[in-house]
């Protein structure tokens, strides 16, 4: 891995990536999820979380009743930001894909 791009450049790389390319959406409460590298380390792979205005909860069958916990918190979108670890260019922004466990039966 360059010594250029640090575990947290790539972090802040990826932030800001995710911030401009979905400006129209309006992201809120971006954040890390998770990092790791690829090709022996010339690969940042950054998941980014992220909420959309559209996203936060609305209990519109009951406002005055306390919120069940599905109201209380927004949906978030995740995003897989694999970024240069030489040059911090951004290679691929793709969609998180969610492991399934299979239960042992």
């Amino acid at each position: 891995m360059s010594e250029e791009i640090t575990a947290k450049k790539a972090i802040e790389k990826a932030k800001w990536i995710v911030e401009d390319m979905f400006s129209d959406e309006k992201p809120q409460d971006i954040g890390l999820e998770e990092i790791r590298t690829e090709d022996d380390g010339d690969v940042w792979v950054v998941i980014i979380g992220f909420s959309r205005p559209w996203d936060q909860p609305i209990n519109r069958y009951a406002p005055s009743i306390r919120a069940t916990l599905t109201d209380v918190f927004p949906r978030r979108s995740f995003k897989v930001v694999r970024i240069d670890g030489e040059t911090g260019k951004m290679i691929s922004l793709t969609d998180y894909e969610f492991e399934t466990k299979k239960s042992s039966s």
